[in-house]
């Protein structure tokens, strides 16, 4: 998973095309672009089993000019009868205590991307987290930086991009203390690289580092396998991966979400 990124820079890098070129002078500027996708995957269990669980993933960009403006939106929720006595059989009290939650990850990030050349740009963004099961009531945070395109053709994209993030984090009831302020330091690479008109693969590493607490890190891996099916349905593998080295108090460092679902493009 994680060796996806080197080992397709180092494809792309050797490609003839893989250079930057200055548009011509008086080229027309580009029209504004409006993309707009979403993912949904399910499963419904009844009769022995009782348990629900929905993924589901928006994705919206709108270009023009040298700007950028981006939506990305993930949800990975889930309920179900609980087996309590771990015995592999619902029994009539642990049907009549009913269903309760067991996942909730809600997430939000907006970002704008001013481009000073084909290849760099300053970006600004604001993002929301929600996840009881990882400790957070919420996690409202706010970043700013410079990313930059070591390769961008028609068949791949190499980006690398480094800022600064302030989070401000509300824990769940039980957790001292029960709120936090984060500083930290942000760095990221991230490729996408179509093998051919139909199949593509993306990946992103990012690493947070706190400038307050050296040893509070987390690092953060997407890597998604998308297939048309046709011009606006896609079939999407994905795995995502979260690794706190310092977790909120009682909870685990590792989480990670692998889901399949259908891809809708509509704009």
């Amino acid at each position: 998973m994680l060796l996806l990124i080197p080992l397709l820079a180092a494809h792309a890098a050797d490609s003839s095309d893989a250079t930057f070129a200055a548009a011509p002078a008086g080229a027309e500027a580009e029209k504004p672009v409006t993309k707009v996708a979403a993912d949904l995957g399910a499963t419904l269990a009844t009769g022995n089993t009782e348990n629900l669980a929905i993924n589901a993933g928006g994705h919206a960009s709108h270009t023009w000019d040298k700007n950028k403006l981006g939506l990305e939106l993930l949800v990975n929720y889930g309920r179900a009868v609980v087996d309590a006595n771990a015995d592999t059989f619902l029994d009539q009290a642990e049907r009549d205590v009913g269903w309760a939650d067991t996942a909730g990850h809600y997430s939000a990030d907006l970002r704008y991307d001013r481009f000073l050349t084909d290849t760099n740009s300053i970006y600004a963004l604001a993002g929301a987290l929600s996840d009881r099961f990882a400790g957070y009531q919420s996690r409202l945070h706010a970043q700013a930086g410079f990313a930059h395109y070591f390769v961008k053709n028609d068949s791949t994209e190499f980006s690398g991009e480094l800022g600064f993030d302030v989070a401000d984090e509300d824990y769940v009831v039980g957790v001292v203390p029960d709120s936090d302020i984060i500083y930290a330091v942000r760095e990221m690479l991230g490729v996408k690289h179509k093998f051919n008109e139909e199949v593509a693969i993306e990946e992103k590493i990012e690493a947070y580092e706190d400038v307050e607490d050296v040893s509070n890190s987390r690092v953060l891996n997407a890597i998604a396998l998308t297939s048309n099916v046709s011009g606006k349905l896609a079939v999407k593998l994905s795995h995502t991966l979260a690794f706190d080295n310092v977790p909120v108090e009682g909870f685990q460092k590792l989480d990670q979400i692998a889901m399949a679902s259908l891809v809708v493009t509509l704009l």
